[in-house]
């Protein structure tokens, strides 16, 4: 609850028309479903910034872009970890390096 106002008071300081900050997440079979609804709006991002330019400019395949999206997205939760506690541990970032066979392989 707490969660969601903070969101939705942040779209209103902004002016962010769209309200949908995640989808029912709770109803995912999968990691990579899971991963999609979490956060919908870094997923679009990711998507929209890192993938699609991997995938349309750099003509790689998708495996690898989708490799490459994901390590992008560990290093930025690295640094805004980093930055709030002031201190470089990389715990975060070796947890989500483990996600990955979890995603692709089960």
């Amino acid at each position: 609850m707490v969660w969601e106002t903070i969101l939705k008071g942040y779209a209103e300081i902004t002016r962010f028309a769209d309200r949908e900050f995640y989808r029912d997440w709770w109803n995912s079979t999968n990691m990579e479903e899971f991963s999609r609804n979490w956060n919908k709006v870094v997923h679009e991002f990711l998507y929209r910034h890192v993938y699609l330019y991997c995938t349309l400019e750099l003509k790689i395949s998708k495996f690898a872009a989708q490799l490459t999206t994901f390590i992008t997205s560990a290093i930025f939760h690295e640094m805004i970890v980093a930055l709030l506690l002031r201190e470089v541990k990389m715990w975060l970032f070796y947890f989500m390096l483990l996600q990955i066979p979890m995603i692709h392989f089960l």
